[in-house]
C-alpha cells in the first residue's frame, strides 16, 4: 500500500508541476480553439432561450385555460349567487357584530398612584415622596412617560407605558417595583393607591339632573337611586356621581364639656369607629338549621349616634349627646354644580332638551342657574357605544314618575355616540349609493357578448 501510494503521488506531482512553463498553444491552433469557444457558447446560450421560451408557452397556455374554466363556471353554473350570498351574510354578521367606537381600540396601560402624607406642604410631599417615586417607576421596562403633581400631603404620579403593551403584564411589573420597595416609604407616608386607567374609562353618556324646586342634597339623593338602576343597563361597566350634597351626621364637641368629664376627642373617634361595625360572632346549629350569630350594628340616625358611650365619669357613663351637638345634615360644600341655559337658546331648543320635560315650562322662569348633580356612564371595552347609550336613556325615560318626579328635568349634556351614530348613517348613506348607482356603474364597464367570446 506504501508503494502504490508512493507511485501515484509520483505521478501526480509530475502531471501538474508548478514549476514547469505552461504550453503555449502554435499559432495555426488558435483559431481553432476561439471557433470551439464560440460554438459551445452559443449552444449554451439558444438552450436556456429555448427553456425561457418553453417554460412561457406552457405557463401562457395552463394560466388561459385555468382562467377560462374560471370564467365559464362563473357563467353556466350558480357559483356567482352563492358568492354574493355568502358575502352578504358576512358583511351582515359584520355589522351587527362589530362595535361602533369613535375612539380607537388601542391598548395604552396607564396608571395612577396616589400617596398621601397627611401635614406635610406641597414641597415636603415633592422632595420626600414625589421624586423618589418618579425614579423607582421610571426603571421599570416598558414605560414611556412618568407624569407627577404634589400638592399638600397628597402626591400623584401617572405612569404611561408605551402602546401595544400587556395591560395585566404593566400593572404585575408596577406592582412588583413598588412592593420591592416598601422599605424606603418614609415615615408618616401612606401604602401607594394603584388605579389602572382604560380608554373606555372616559365617559360615553352624562346625565344632567336640575329643577328649581330640588336643592343640591335632595338631587344627590334622587341621582344615587337613579345611579343604581342605570348600572343594571347591560355593559355599563362604571357610573360617577358629580355634585351635590351626601347625607352627613355631623359631631361637634364642646370643649368645655371634654374639660369637665375629662374626655380626649381621640376617646370619642374611638368610640365611634368600634361602635358603627357588625361583626360576626359565630354560629347556632338547632333543628337542623343553623343561626348566624352578629354582634354589634351600624349606626343609623341621630339618636343611635348620641347614644354612643365614650368613657365614664365618677361611676356614670359619658354619651356622646352630654359633650357634643349631633345634628343630622350634609357634607360641606367643596364644589358646586349648576345648570343653566345661556341666552342664545330660544324657547324650542330649551323645550326639546332632555329627555323628560315635567312641567314643560320655558323663558324667564328657567332663564336662571339651579344646583344640579350629573352622572357619568362609561362602557365596558368592546361594548356597542349606541347600543348602550340607547338602554341608559330607555331606563331613564322609564323612571319617570317612579324615582323621578315630574318635576325634575333630566339634560343629556354629552353623548359620544352622536359622532358615531352620525358616521354610521354617513356610511348608510354611501351604501345606498353604491346600491342606486352599482348596476349603472356595472352596465357601463359591461363587455358585449362577441367581445367577451372573443376574449374567450
Amino acid at each position: 500500500m506504501a508503494a502504490l501510494s508512493g507511485s501515484a503521488s509520483t505521478e501526480r506531482s509530475a502531471s501538474f508541476d508548478p514549476a514547469a512553463p505552461e504550453a503555449e498553444p502554435t499559432p495555426a491552433a488558435r483559431p481553432a480553439l476561439a471557433g470551439v469557444g464560440l460554438v459551445f457558447r452559443s449552444r449554451y446560450l439558444l438552450s436556456i432561450v429555448a427553456i425561457v421560451g418553453l417554460y412561457e408557452v406552457v405557463s401562457t397556455l395552463v394560466d388561459f385555460q385555468f382562467t377560462t374554466s374560471i370564467i365559464e363556471s362563473f357563467l353556466s353554473g350558480n357559483l356567482a349567487i352563492l358568492l354574493i350570498v355568502i358575502s352578504l351574510i358576512a358583511g351582515a354578521i359584520a355589522l351587527l357584530a362589530t362595535p361602533r367606537e369613535e375612539e380607537p381600540q388601542i391598548v395604552v396601560p396607564m396608571i395612577d398612584v396616589f400617596v398621601t402624607m397627611p401635614g406635610a406642604s406641597a414641597r415636603e410631599v415633592e422632595q420626600r415622596v414625589t421624586r423618589p417615586m418618579e425614579k423607582l417607576l421610571s426603571e421599570i421596562p416598558g414605560v414611556e412617560y412618568v407624569y407627577s403633581t404634589s400638592s399638600a400631603g397628597v402626591s400623584m404620579v401617572i405612569v404611561r407605558f408605551y402602546v401595544g403593551q400587556s395591560e395585566e403584564d404593566a400593572i404585575v411589573r408596577l406592582n412588583q417595583k413598588l412592593y420591592a420597595n416598601f422599605d424606603r416609604i418614609p415615615p408618616g407616608v401612606s401604602p401607594p393607591l394603584i388605579k389602572p386607567r382604560r380608554i373606555d374609562d372616559v365617559p360615553i353618556l352624562t346625565l344632567t339632573l336640575h329643577g328649581d324646586r330640588y336643592d343640591a342634597f335632595a338631587l344627590r339623593r334622587i341621582a344615587a337611586q337613579v345611579d343604581d338602576v342605570i348600572k343594571q343597563v347591560d355593559d355599563v361597566s362604571e357610573t360617577t356621581l358629580v355634585g351635590g350634597l351626601r347625607r352627613q351626621v355631623r359631631v361637634d364637641l364642646d370643649v368645655a364639656r371634654l374639660a369637665a368629664y375629662g374626655v380626649d376627642p381621640v376617646q370619642v373617634t374611638e368610640a365611634l369607629e368600634a361602635t358603627n361595625r357588625q361583626i360576626p360572632a359565630g354560629a347556632m346549629t338547632r333543628e337542623n338549621r343553623e343561626l348566624l350569630v352578629e354582634t354589634g350594628g351600624f349606626l343609623e340616625d341621630v339618636e343611635a349616634v348620641g347614644r354612643v358611650v365614650v368613657a365614664t365619669a365618677q361611676g356614670r357613663p359619658v354619651y356622646v349627646r352630654d359633650i357634643a351637638t349631633v345634628t343630622d345634615l350634609y357634607e360641606e360644600t367643596d364644589d358646586y354644580v349648576l345648570f343653566g341655559y345661556g341666552a342664545a337658546r330660544d324657547e324650542a331648543e330649551r323645550a326639546a332638551e332632555g329627555v323628560a320635560d315635567g312641567d314643560g315650562r320655558v323663558g324667564a322662569e328657567r332663564a336662571g342657574e339651579w344646583p344640579a348633580v350629573t352622572i357619568a356612564v362609561a362602557k365596558r371595552q368592546g361594548a356597542n357605544a349606541i347600543v348602550v347609550a340607547d338602554g341608559v336613556l330607555a331606563k331613564v325615560d322609564a323612571l319617570r314618575g317612579v324615582l323621578l318626579p315630574s318635576d325634575l328635568t333630566v339634560t343629556v349634556t354629552g353623548q359620544r355616540d352622536v359622532h358615531v351614530r352620525d358616521a354610521t348613517q354617513h356610511l348608510g348613506q354611501l351604501g345606498q349609493l353604491a346600491r342606486d348607482q352599482g348596476p349603472q356603474l356595472v352596465g357601463d364597464l359591461r363587455l358585449p357578448a362577441r367581445e367577451l367570446d372573443l376574449h374567450l
